[in-house]
């Protein structure tokens, strides 16, 4: 009887070091995949494309992942029966899908975005009402550095339904700038004036040409809208430079702007009040 006792300790002990072991080499396996999934992810071309929070968390999840399987090994060693594992996983992975239920849109919309790449960290985007620039994506939603410096985070899923629009995918932009000169100017000569603007300006693409047309006839004068192209990088700067240069030129030609008429103010005054 002793004897056999020592033998089913011994054996016990021989399945707990067997447990420890494999515990210890599945947590070595588990950093050595975090650190090699961690540097896979940060090469230039993958960082473009996924977010710093997506790549931190696909090395926690290599790390988990890796630590589970050793800890079901470690189990099966130590002598728990396959069918309590294989309920215990199971048990799991429903509590994960309830959990994530709510989620599956935005998470299906995150793949998308990463294979299709409607958009990539740092290009200039419009969703939702919102324009900013991409700062992340994350596992269900993107954040949006608005010009204004605030941040925006929106579910995936919601700017997949709200479609986007990508103002530096190309690199260039169409910096339309609408001037309105009075009927009794000489029209002709202010579209000349306002065309050959855009052209001094070296920051104006050749290609396509910029142009001066006519977009409509308001109350005030002849609207006039100037399309010239430019280098994303350059879109709001051109835009600020070429209304101010406009605006200057047409004056020193002599050629008024129109301005709106100002509405008068009427105050009504109802018997038994007061002034």
């Amino acid at each position: 009887m002793p004897s056999e006792l020592l033998d089913h300790v011994g054996e016990i002990g021989l399945r707990v070091a067997a447990a420890v072991a494999v515990l210890v080499v599945g947590r070595v396996i588990a950093g050595l995949g975090r650190r090699l999934v961690g540097r896979l992810t940060s090469r230039p071309r993958i960082t473009r494309n996924v977010g710093p929070s997506m790549r931190s968390f696909l090395a926690r999840a290599t790390h988990v992942v890796a630590m589970g399987l050793a800890l079901l090994v470690a189990l099966a060693i130590v002598g728990i029966p396959d069918d309590v594992l294989v309920w215990g996983v199971g048990i799991v992975l429903v509590v994960l899908a309830v959990a994530l239920s709510r989620s599956l849109e935005n998470l299906a919309a995150t793949v998308i975005f990463i294979v299709f790449r409607p958009f990539q960290l740092g290009d200039d985007v419009e969703t939702m009402g919102i324009r900013g620039v991409v700062e992340d994506i994350q596992l269900f939603n993107t954040v949006i550095r608005q010009f204004d410096h605030s941040v925006a985070s929106l579910p995936n899923g919601a700017i997949q339904n709200a479609g986007v629009v990508n103002h530096s995918r190309t690199g260039i932009n169409w910096a339309a700038i609408e001037v309105t000169v009075s009927y009794d100017q000489e029209l002709a000569r202010a579209q000349e004036v306002i065309l050959a603007e855009l052209l001094a300006d070296d920051r104006v693409l050749a290609t396509p040409s910029p142009e001066v047309v006519v977009l409509r006839l308001d109350a005030e004068g002849v609207v006039f809208q100037a399309q010239p192209t430019v280098d994303h990088d350059n879109l709001w700067p051109s835009l600020s430079d070429l209304q101010l240069r406009i605006a200057a030129r047409l004056r020193n030609e002599g050629i008024a702007i129109a301005v709106p008429p100002v509405q008068p103010v009427r105050f009504d005054h109802h018997p038994g009040h007061s002034a």
